[in-house]
């Protein structure tokens, strides 16, 4: 078994500050002609207070007095008299600040003048020893008497110049700002310039948007969303206008058919880069073709999170219709261009699902129906199910076989490192069905080794207490292992084997010791509320946040997909799931909270049809990352009833601050999954692009967020550096920190001039 493609992860991350370190050398020769010339003040300026600084040695001198003693030095940069060896008592950039504006008429420049005064109170200008600017992205810095930033308009925001000359730092900043114009073909200078214009009226055809929500929170680096509204007639022109602190962009063009547009992935991506944590307002405009007139038509915002989610999400695609079943595990990586990667059993007739990732994205398990031939299930872990569903391991992320086993995996939990997993539900055989008689170590649940499929006969599973004549199912383990939830039902004897047919009573989450691999035998049980319109009987799929404090589980008309529907069998694509999700404390205090944001679109018709949440076990950005099955619009893309062959997934940011007010944001739709019925979507973040060794290949990146570092220079990851060297009175872990390491040296972790005897 194998996947259709197997590539190597990677973890995109929010983009971090990046100095570019341009070369210094210490001309170290010429210290003693200096101090043969300035004699007295010299020394008094080595004995003086750390403010005194000492200058550093400057790789363009091209002096010729290196080694003389005839008391003259020359001036190498022109800059008025200062040489290697002078001290300096101040150093600043003038302007100390500037704003450019890059329009797409070309690159903009910034140019800064370095003034240094000298200690008799002299102010020249001089050419840095050592410059850096710590945003290449934003502009390119290029040393000289002035200073020159380039910025070419990629992306926004505000970097610091820093430039040392004399072992003393100046600092300077440059805001780049950007306002880009995208123009379709047919839209004239006339009508942009009316949908330009100030106070537009209202439009009165067009007031809201259908996709995106409004307020959602973006990550980086994911597809650029659809936007969506009902457009009233085919053929207007509109504006779709995004606007940030530092960043605006303006896409006009003619709509025919569909209300829908999308902006340029690459532009997508440098707007969401260059936020600074100001809402993203987006406003569309419409110019009417029939009555000539410029409309204001609707307003919204939404947040970005400064970090990425690049990593794989692996789904359960599952089609029922008629009572032929299809089904298969397959893996998207969100972001743009993402394609599902099926996962193959190699048999047309077999089903996966029923499937469970372990936090650290190492380990797959899933059930397989009629695998590896015929009826696997043996006795007594057939669980009452003539094909038995036998559960098998799959190291991640090529997705090759770890273990087949011959045990129902009707209910499926990885321990975070996947060497463990629970699974099948009250143990009972075609034969026991009615007397309830078990297997030892699998009373309720079964904990078993994924290399192997041995069972840990000890767990303390058998001894769990839950209510007289229940059952366990839709077990999850939190992220660190330590604790482990799940669903306790009752119902008949046949219905106690699996996830399918439970009657739920409450989620009961038990402690677990993963060196000893025990169970505490006694839950806490969260409290239940009043779930209206559903009951408890509806409570199903609980997951952890990723600190564990919390779960989120659906309530719903039932506890999963799979049950009887006017005019349905069990499971087909066309019964009708309703639900929504649920926030509770998992220390078993307070009271559960809907997470009305996530669960209620603004359209009536899409509330109550959100269900099976799961976390990305990973925090990132303030906030926790969860994916929803849902059957809800997607926008005018995908519309129709609310029925099971509509399930798709969904993601939402829920803020990691909570209390008792609901701490969930809307969510997005996981653009490229497959077009079928959707669900149980399990995160695993990928590892990121380390920086290349000096000289060494590889590290080839396209954004700041694919890189380890949180920098990509010019297609290559690279690591954040610190000023090219460090002013007398700086830290430092060694004189070569410091600037003129010759005559400079790093004393008490403080650079200090050395005194000439």
């Amino acid at each position: 078994m194998r996947f259709c493609v197997t590539t190597a992860f990677r973890e995109w991350l929010g983009v971090e500050l990046f100095f570019a370190t341009m070369p210094h050398s210490v001309l170290a020769s010429r210290y003693v002609v200096v101090a043969a010339v300035l004699g007295g003040a010299l020394f008094a300026a080595c004995g003086s207070s750390s403010e005194s600084m000492f200058s550093g040695g400057n790789a363009d001198s091209g002096t010729n007095g290196s080694s003389g003693s005839s008391g003259n030095f020359v001036d190498p940069n022109g800059d008025g008299g200062t040489s290697p060896g002078t001290t300096v008592t101040a150093l600043v950039f003038d302007p100390a600040a500037q704003t450019i504006v890059v329009d797409g008429s070309g690159p903009k420049t910034a140019t800064y003048k370095l003034h240094a005064t000298l200690p008799g109170g002299s102010v020249v200008d001089v050419s840095p020893e050592s410059l850096q600017f710590d945003r290449p992205d934003l502009a390119s810095a290029a040393t000289g008497n002035p200073v020159t930033l380039t910025a070419g308009g990629e992306y926004a925001g505000t970097g610091k110049l820093h430039a040392i000359y004399g072992g003393v730092e100046a600092l300077a900043d440059l805001t780049v700002q950007i306002a880009h114009k995208d123009v379709g073909a047919g839209v004239t200078p006339t009508i942009q310039a009316a949908l330009d214009a100030a106070g537009l009226g209202q439009d009165p055809a067009v007031s809201t948007f259908r996709y995106p929500y409004d307020k959602t929170v973006f990550p980086l680096g994911i597809t650029s969303p659809l936007v969506m509204w009902d457009a009233p007639v085919s053929g207007d022109v509109y504006k779709l206008h995004l606007e940030q602190a530092t960043y605006t962009y303006d896409l006009y063009a003619t709509v025919n058919g569909l209300g829908q547009l999308r902006v340029d992935q690459t532009v997508w991506d440098r707007i969401t880069a260059s936020n600074t944590g100001d809402p993203l307002k987006v406003t569309l405009s419409r110019y009417s073709m029939a009555n000539k007139t410029a409309y204001a038509a609707a307003t919204q915002s939404y947040t970005i999170a400064p970090v990425s989610l690049r990593g794989a999400i692996y789904y359960w695609t599952a089609s029922q219709l008629n009572g032929v079943r299809q089904g298969h595990i397959a893996r998207i990586r969100p972001g743009s261009g993402s394609l599902p990667e099926p996962m193959s059993t190699g048999r047309s007739d077999q089903c996966m699902g029923c499937h469970a990732v372990s936090a650290d994205g190492s380990t797959l398990a899933a059930a397989i129906e009629a695998a590896p031939t015929g009826d696997p299930a043996t006795s007594p872990y057939t669980n009452g199910w003539k094909n038995g569903r036998a559960w098998a391991s799959f190291d991640l992320p090529a997705g090759t076989v770890r273990k087949q086993t011959t045990m129902h995996g009707g209910n499926l939990a990885l321990t975070p490192d996947g060497k463990y997993t629970v699974f099948g539900g009250r143990m009972q055989t075609n034969a026991q069905a009615s007397s309830n008689t078990w297997q030892a170590g699998s009373k309720y649940m079964t904990l078993a080794d994924t290399k192997t499929g041995d069972i840990v006969v000890a767990s303390g599973l058998d001894d769990v207490q839950i209510a007289a004549g229940a059952g366990l199912a839709m077990p999850a383990f939190a992220p660190d292992g330590k604790h482990l939830a799940a669903v306790e039902f009752t119902g008949a004897a046949n219905e106690l084997r699996d996830n399918v047919l439970p009657n739920s009573v409450s989620i009961v989450i038990f402690g677990f010791d993963q060196a000893t691999l025990k169970f505490t035998a006694t839950p806490t049980r969260l409290p239940v509320a009043s779930f209206a319109p559903y009951a408890a009987t509806g409570i199903g799929y609980p997951s952890f946040t990723p600190n564990g404090k919390y779960v989120a589980f659906h309530v719903g008309n039932h506890s999963t997909g799979c049950f009887n529907d006017v005019g349905y069998g069990n499971c087909d694509d066309g019964t009708r799931h309703r639900g929504a999700i649920w926030y509770q404390a998992t220390d078993g205090t307070g009271q559960p909270v809907r997470l009305a944001a996530l669960d209620d679109p603004p359209a009536a018709g899409d509330k109550e049809l959100t269900v099976e949440p799961t976390f990305n076990p990973v925090e990132r950005g303030a906030y926790s990352w969860v994916v929803v099955t849902s059957m809800r619009d997607w926008g005018n893309k995908l519309t129709g009833a609310a029925i099971n062959g509509k399930r798709r997934l969904w993601v939402a940011a829920i803020d990691t601050a909570t209390g008792a007010t609901d701490p969930s944001h809307p969510p997005f739709y996981l653009e490229g999954q497959e077009d079928s019925p959707n669900m149980r979507g399990f995160w695993t973040l990928a590892q990121c692009t380390p920086t290349p060794a000096p000289g060494a290949g590889g590290g080839q990146c396209s954004a700041g967020f694919e890189c380890c570092s949180g920098f990509c220079d010019k297609g290559v990851c690279v690591d954040v550096s610190k000023i090219a060297c460090t002013g007398i009175g700086g830290e430092c872990t060694s004189s070569g920190d410091c600037c003129n390491p010759s005559s400079v040296s790093c004393v008490d972790g403080r650079c200090s001039a050395n005194v000439v005897k």
